[in-house]
């Protein structure tokens, strides 16, 4: 899809002293700032411009997978409400748009740093790497007993594997701690619970 161009009704871009701001390609009517900030000259779902630039304000992704980026509810050229990831906006307006087979960094490691001095655009594979390395990779954040469904303990996780290596049956234990068999099967064959010695 071809990036649509901005009319000349748009007003002139707000002025902040000390950032830059530019239009987000693709996105009639809204501009964003080298730190985040965004601004809207749109007032209604059509594609009708005020007179000013107004500030809009950004939400915590707060889903199902509850990954914690900055968002922004904005109208898309098709006239529908569409969430955006804050960095992707922020790096379409700085460096263009997204190369193929590569996706929107955070060089700190922090979701909610969208300063395009801390974003770039590389490949899945790299930003898993940097999500390793600074601790934000899903495996580190819901496993195990930080999970806020857990039932379990690393403790007790290891008195499982004691009382099932001295032969207890699957059941007695599962029932002992209040988890089903195939929980206990799991832990025991090491499915689940890998980080646990």
């Amino acid at each position: 899809m071809a990036i649509p161009k901005y009319t000349s009704d748009c007003p002139p871009l707000p002025v902040v002293r000390g950032f830059e701001i530019r239009h987000c390609p693709g996105w009639v009517g809204y501009a964003v700032s080298d730190n985040g900030d965004a601004w809207s000259c749109r007032h209604n779902a059509r594609m009708t411009t005020s007179l000013k630039w107004k500030s809009i304000c950004p939400h915590l992704n707060a889903g199902h997978r509850r990954s914690g980026y900055m968002m922004y509810s904005i109208i898309g050229p098709d006239g529908r409400h569409h969430s955006v990831k804050r960095a992707k906006l922020v790096l379409l307006a700085f460096a263009g748009p997204c190369p193929s087979g590569m996706e929107v960094c955070h060089n700190d490691g922090n979701s909610t740093n969208d300063n395009v001095s801390n974003l770039r655009y590389d490949t899945k594979s790299r930003n898993m790497q940097d999500c390793l390395r600074h601790g934000t990779h899903p495996s580190f954040t819901v496993c195990g007993e930080r999970h806020y469904l857990a039932r379990l303990t690393a403790d007790k996780v290891r008195q499982i594997r004691v009382r099932l290596a001295n032969g207890e049956y699957l059941h007695v234990v599962a029932q002992s701690f209040g988890v089903g068999k195939s929980t206990v099967f799991a832990i025991q064959t090491r499915r689940t619970w890998k980080s646990v010695k």
